[in-house]
């Protein structure tokens, strides 16, 4: 779909460093009272110029400006206090956080920002929040169309030197893919090339839907505050003796003592307490308590899955399923287009998807038909 080559630069930003003072100091002065309203004036500078910007690249680029270590518990705790005491909003994507400026808002946002060489180093996807990669993925299709899924994944990645971590840089960039087509600003059509849906004005008017991505969260500012008490305490009397001094104070009675059977069950040394930890269940997958790309445990494959791994990857045999009709646990009744560098675009009443090939079969998510 033709554009206005002025909207088009509209879209592509240079990434902006913000100026912040840099010093020199030790953990425990950057943890100490006398920096607070420095370390706060350091984080109002860099969302003013940055954001939104990914919070653990915020809370560094903060410790670096002290020069402390950014790995320190106690001093991301403090940071993270710090960035709580300021409104602002949150957006998710990826497993990552992003932090944006109250005046920001995420739905009708719709550009990207490039860095220059020296910025992007060690830079990659999980940097950068969902709506600016819909509106990289959005820049690729327009500038050089006709593109199939890779190439524009391709494209992107080189446009944003994504230079660390590019297999993660992929993942994520077809993760958001498959958002922006949920969204309505893109589709696939039956050759496997990526079309433009929405022009750039009905998505300035309507916005691009990100509330159905990324859940937005507003922050108000937590500063701690102080409540006078309202009922005084009256002095203590001069005659009597203080609590514990003097009379002996009442004891409290004690606990009754438990049953050795019942001690016998509780771990009573950090040796028991080791023998009773949660040991993670592969048939499950996860574990509770963290995220999901630390918990995950992939689940060993059966002979069953190799061996139909093995007959779908038969060149032969993926000419034959070109066409074919599947039926898809939760899309339902559809058609293969298309079988290509370990993908398959299957079309569900004209929704083409991308699927993992041949795992969509040999672990019967989907059943082909015919």
């Amino acid at each position: 779909m033709p554009q206005d080559s002025s909207d088009c630069d509209t879209l592509r930003k240079p990434y902006t460093d913000a100026e912040i003072y840099k010093r020199a100091v030790k953990s425990d002065v950057y943890l100490s009272d006398g920096l607070t309203a420095q370390i706060k004036e350091t984080i109002l500078k860099i969302l003013e110029a940055e954001a939104p910007i990914e919070r653990g690249y915020l809370f560094q680029k903060v410790c670096n400006s002290f020069s402390v270590s950014p790995s320190s518990i106690n001093i991301l705790r403090k940071t993270d206090g710090l960035l709580r005491s300021i409104t602002h909003k949150e957006t998710r994507f990826g497993g990552s956080v992003f932090v944006w400026r109250e005046d920001q808002n995420p739905e009708t946002y719709f550009e990207y920002r490039v860095p220059n060489n020296n910025q992007s180093e060690g830079f990659f996807a999980g940097r950068v929040c969902y709506e600016e990669l819909a509106a990289l993925l959005y820049d690729v299709v327009l500038n050089d169309s006709p593109v199939d899924i890779d190439l524009m994944i391709d494209i992107a990645i080189d446009e944003m030197h994504f230079s660390g971590q590019r297999a993660k840089s992929r993942e994520i960039l077809t993760e958001a893919f498959n958002c922006v087509c949920d969204c309505g600003l893109l589709e696939v059509d039956d050759q496997g090339d990526v079309h433009i849906v929405r022009d750039l004005a009905q998505i300035q008017a309507q916005g691009t839907a990100s509330e159905k991505v990324s859940r937005i969260v507003y922050c108000e500012s937590r500063e701690p505050q102080v409540t006078p008490d309202p009922t005084p305490r009256a002095p203590w009397p001069k005659d009597q003796p203080l609590p514990g001094k003097g009379a002996k104070a009442a004891k409290e009675p004690k606990a009754p003592r438990a049953s050795r059977a019942k001690q016998e069950k509780e771990p009573s040394s950090r040796k028991a307490a080791e023998k009773t930890r949660v040991v993670p269940d592969e048939t499950k997958g996860i574990i509770a308590g963290t995220t999901n790309a630390q918990l995950y445990v992939p689940k060993a494959q059966s002979e069953d899955e190799h061996r139909a791994n093995i007959q779908y990857e038969d060149p032969s045999r993926i000419s034959e399923l070109v066409g074919a009709k599947v039926i898809h646990k939760q899309f339902g009744e559809g058609r293969i287009r298309k079988i290509q560098n370990g993908r398959v675009l299957i079309s569900f009443a004209g929704d083409v998807k991308q699927f993992v090939y041949p795992t969509i079969f040999s672990a019967g998510i989907a059943t082909i038909v015919e």
